[in-house]
């Protein structure tokens, strides 16, 4: 295995191990020799992981479509560890199960699949990619791959040009719902989406919710919004938690938000 993490404590290291060797096990009764590849990639290997908060990120890769019988494994697997039976990080497992040719190309190909979802609600049979060019590029350059170090060569590497066209879509549609889901958790989210591209954009450098953050109070000091934007950076889903924050929340704050920045995003859209 390939320590591509970047410095990061050695306790939540050595739980995340701990606890996907488990995981690992349990996958290896499922698929057998069609498992390749388990791949942790988001904000536990950008040093941004907070136990109970927020997700594990992961990818499973397999040989090929996914069977009825492999779908019934995994969400039995997953229904488990949602009771919390084998440790709080294989609870916070949210990602893809893909075949191999999917995430060699995964804007074209199309092949079964399984997404499991924060809420087991959407839980649910895939037939292409799910994941965004940015999950792509984090975990083709930073992603902890537990078993299959070589399929990381299979992965697709996205351009910038593919990455900042992402950005411009994300942001057109964004900006057309952003009344209609004016609310704190929306407004934390797309806050945090909003922080990280524009660094991205100005640095060419993909940094976690918090770095992004931390950034950001820096290259914009007089800032109006540096203070909400230092207070958001901590918060993690479930939002439900944070009733003080919401109760601080101004609707229309991350209309205004975007608008301020519209013409700096722009400049970067063809």
């Amino acid at each position: 295995m390939r320590w591509r993490l970047r410095e990061k404590k050695m306790d939540i290291n050595a739980k995340v191990a701990y606890e996907m060797a488990v995981y690992e096990k349990d996958l290896v009764l499922i698929f057998n020799d069609e498992l390749l590849a388990i791949i942790l990639h988001g904000s536990v290997v950008l040093n941004d992981f907070r136990e109970g908060k927020g997700d594990l990120d992961f990818v499973v890769i397999i040989k090929d479509a996914i069977t009825d019988e492999q779908t019934i494994g995994i969400e039995n697997l997953h229904k488990n560890y949602r009771i919390k039976k084998h440790g709080q990080l294989l609870y916070q497992l949210e990602g893809t199960y893909y075949p191999i040719n999917v995430v060699k190309n995964p804007s074209n190909c199309k092949a079964s699949g399984f997404y499991i979802g924060t809420n087991i609600n959407n839980w649910k049979i895939i037939n292409k990619s799910v994941n965004s060019m940015m999950d792509y590029k984090i975990i083709k350059d930073y992603g902890w791959f537990l078993k299959g170090e070589s399929i990381r060569n299979y992965i697709y590497n996205p351009t910038r040009d593919e990455l900042i066209e992402e950005i411009k879509n994300n942001y057109n549609n964004i900006k057309k719902n952003i009344e209609v889901y004016d609310s704190f958790s929306y407004a934390v989210a797309m806050s945090h989406w909003l922080i990280r591209s524009i660094c991205y954009l100005k640095t060419n450098e993909i940094k976690s919710k918090t770095e992004a953050s931390n950034w950001y109070i820096k290259e914009y000091p007089e800032s109006k919004w540096k203070n909400i934007v230092n207070e958001y950076k901590i918060i993690r889903f479930p939002y439900e938690e944070y009733t003080e924050e919401k109760q601080r929340y101004i609707p229309g704050t991350i209309k205004s938000f975007f608008i301020e920045h519209e013409k700096e995003l722009r400049r970067y859209f063809t």
